[in-house]
């Protein structure tokens, strides 16, 4: 209902109200006028007949009828009354209004009977009998008193007054307009001030509706200002401090959800809300970035347009079944990678009896697989590793306690394979001491990064590495190398760096070639290259090449004294100098490893 209506039913109330009041009021004072006017009347009617009955008593005959009627038409005519004597018998003896003789005997007349009865009994002066009824004689509706008269010589009759109806009811119209008058004059003047009340009542109220309307379409700065007081501007006053609040909770509601939108946007982990028609009510960015969705395309859709995975089915199946929190690692292929999770399925409550579907929490643990089978492999190789020189040193010691020590031949023999098993593994031991140096964060913050020229460090790499090269009549050759270039290095680091690729160039070159160590500057980068003309590594195997104990012929590497960490450690010491190392190689043609030092991060 707008404001128009409003005020139109309040004014139509008030003024079915005022004329409601108004006829309750003519009816009651009318009635009320009646009853006081017919006893007003019926008083009169008395004193006047008491006061004839005085005067009859002393000056009036019944026998003498010519008097009687002079004075019936005498006193009737100064009190406006109508005068009827009756005698014992009922017989009309004067009256003022009509012939005596053309009236009939009025013994049967009410008024006139219980008078009489009373001659016939014992006689009460003061009795007095009322009736208002037709009058045949008059033709019209009368009103009657009669009371018991005795004339001068101690005769009783009947006096009789009476008025007419008419004449009542003549002044009762008259009174009726006065109160009309009266009450219509009240009722418009009560109209009038309802109206001003209303106009005065409705332009606050108009304008708190209006301002209310712009408060409900959002603008909660908007305030309600009304110069009246009383309710109406209690009202105002209220829905002013009914905005304030709900610009307070819209506001805390806003900061809420930005704070939670925030930390679920920043979790690694993948999020997602599910109901129980299987439809997707919340993700995160993580799970949109994972299952390569649009957040605010897919609320609302089916969960199996997010995955078709048959366990994670399963899970929120089972989720939405079980009353607890519960967890499980599975598998899920995504873009032909495994990726392995660990899913909480928690129920989504809105109090303890009431539930709204499941939360899945999915943690990405391929690293940690990764990690845990990385550990594995590790132990076994490194078990592997350091049983076969261990193995072969026991052999060697068990013949020679056996007698072999007694031949010097012998003897010679198994002690340079004690001799070498020994070097490799404490080759090995090194190794595995540098690797762990290198992955410890708080060794690696200790390095001694200083900058120093290049070519000092490749000098001397090659010049450890110079004997090596000479036993197998290979050549070492460096090109490009500026001596006076400088790189934010930790030199010993940097430096057995690349005594681990020249090394390695060696072992699998052949008798009579060139190893080259080459630097190259470019705009973004200085790279170190070692390249050999050896037998090569084949495409398939260049990937895990920096694995550690990873070798492409497993067999001809041990027998050169290999330990199988030498490229893995290669790659951690460039990793701590925030650079890069990549391979390339060619069977039957050779391998070039590049190591790469951006420029920017000296």
């Amino acid at each position: 209902m707008n404001a128009k209506n409003y005020f139109f039913s309040i004014t139509t109330l008030i003024i079915v109200l005022l004329i409601c009041l108004v006829s309750i009021f003519f009816w009651s004072s009318s009635k009320k006028v009646l009853e006081l006017y017919h006893q007003r009347t019926e008083q009169d009617l008395c004193a006047q007949g008491i006061l004839l009955k005085r005067i009859i008593n002393d000056s009036v005959s019944i026998e003498d009828k010519e008097k009687l009627q002079e004075f019936c038409q005498n006193m009737g005519s100064s009190l406006k009354v109508r005068l009827t004597f009756i005698d014992e018998r009922g017989a009309v003896v004067a009256d003022n209004y009509s012939e005596v003789s053309q009236m009939q005997n009025h013994a049967e007349r009410p008024e006139v009977a219980q008078i009489l009865d009373d001659f016939k009994t014992i006689i009460d002066n003061n009795k007095i009998s009322t009736s208002s009824r037709y009058s045949s004689t008059l033709k019209q509706d009368m009103f009657y008193i009669a009371m018991n008269c005795q004339d001068k010589n101690r005769k009783n009759f009947v006096l009789r007054l009476a008025v007419s109806v008419a004449s009542i009811q003549n002044f009762i119209n008259a009174v009726h307009r006065e109160i009309l008058f009266v009450a219509a004059l009240g009722l418009l003047s009560a109209m009038l001030v309802s109206y001003l009340i209303l106009i005065w009542v409705k332009m606050p109220i108009k304008e708190i509706c209006a301002k209310a309307k712009i408060i409900a379409n959002g603008q909660l700065d908007c305030k309600i200002e009304v110069s009246q007081s009383g309710a109406v501007s209690e009202l105002a006053n209220s829905i002013n401090h009914m905005a304030e609040q709900l610009k307070y909770r819209l506001n805390k509601s806003i900061q809420q959800r930005n704070e939670r939108e925030a930390i679920l946007s920043s979790m690694l982990e993948s999020i997602v809300a599910i109901d129980y028609n299987l439809k997707v009510t919340g993700v995160n960015q993580a799970a949109c970035k994972f299952f390569m969705v649009k957040g605010n395309s897919i609320i609302g859709e089916n969960i199996d347009k997010m995955t078709q995975d048959k366990k994670l089915l399963k899970l929120i199946n089972d989720g939405l079944e079980r009353p607890e929190t519960f967890s499980k690692e599975i598998s899920v292929m995504r873009n032909n990678v495994k990726h392995y999770f660990k899913v909480i399925v928690s129920p989504l409550k809105i109090n303890e009896k009431k539930r709204t579907g499941v939360l899945l929490v999915l943690t990405d643990i391929s690293e940690v697989k990764k990690l845990e089978n990385f550990r594995s492999d590790f132990i076994a190789n490194l078990s592997h590793e350091i049983k076969t020189p261990i193995t072969a040193l026991l052999s060697a010691i068990e013949v020679l306690n056996d007698g072999a020590i007694e031949d010097p031949v012998e003897a010679a023999r198994f002690m340079e394979i004690i001799n070498r098993h020994s070097q490799r593994l404490n080759a090995l031991i090194e190794d595995i001491l540098s690797l762990s140096m290198l992955e410890n964060e708080t060794v690696k913050e200790s390095f001694n990064l200083t900058s120093a020229p290049v070519g000092a460090i490749i000098d001397v790499a090659m010049a450890l590495c110079q004997a090596k090269a000479d036993s197998k009549n290979i050549k070492l050759i460096k090109e490009n190398i500026d001596p006076y270039f400088k790189l934010n290095v930790d030199p010993p680091l940097l430096e057995q760096a690349i005594i681990n690729l020249i090394t390695n160039a060696i072992k699998y070159s052949e008798s009579g070639t060139v190893v080259k160590i080459i630097g190259k500057l470019t705009e973004k980068d200085y790279r170190i290259i070692v390249k050999d003309s050896g037998i090569g590594i084949a495409e398939e195997h260049l990937p895990r090449l920096f694995e550690r104990f990873y070798r492409v012929d497993k067999a001809r590497s041990r027998s050169l004294g290999g330990t199988g960490l030498g490229l893995a450690i290669v790659k951690h010491i460039v990793s701590a100098h925030n650079g890069s190392v990549e391979v390339y190689s060619e069977v039957g043609k050779g391998t070039e490893f590049i190591i790469i030092f951006p420029l920017n991060e000296e």
